[in-house]
């Protein structure tokens, strides 16, 4: 808190932030993804704990002590998880789509897959201060 901290800080400019996608070419839902399911993420940090926080939202994935925006995939529970994941560069998630039951697709490569937001069958969501500290 600025004022609490007896701070005088000033905003200097402001930036869109996008939700985060949650795709699949196989299922239709969230609840379609079967246990033992297979999750593609993005590798760039940001990103990775921003969709490990989704996946656990959406109940396919549990993360020790509830996850944070610098989690990575040694916090993942895999024990309590319904899939596993793993990662590639983000700019290959779209082209990853056909190889996963679904993948975490940054907003920058969605139309590369011939996708849109919309397409996603779960999103992130971008005001969360958790998912974007």
């Amino acid at each position: 808190d600025n004022e609490g901290a007896g701070e005088d800080l000033t905003p200097i400019g402001a930036t869109a932030i996008y939700p985060l996608g949650l795709y699949s070419s196989k299922h239709t839902s969230v609840a379609d993804i079967p246990q033992g399911g297979t999750v593609i993420l993005p590798n760039d940090e940001s990103n990775l704990a921003r969709g490990l926080l989704l996946l656990q939202r959406e109940g396919l994935l549990t993360l020790k002590g509830g996850g944070s925006s610098v989690s990575t995939l040694d916090d993942v529970d895999q024990a309590a998880s319904k899939v596993t994941v793993t990662t590639v560069d983000a700019a290959l998630t779209a082209t990853s789509l056909p190889d996963a039951d679904a993948v975490i697709i940054n907003n920058d490569f969605v139309t590369d897959a011939g996708l849109t937001a919309g397409d996603a069958i779960a999103q992130d969501d971008p005001s969360d201060p958790k998912a974007l500290a």
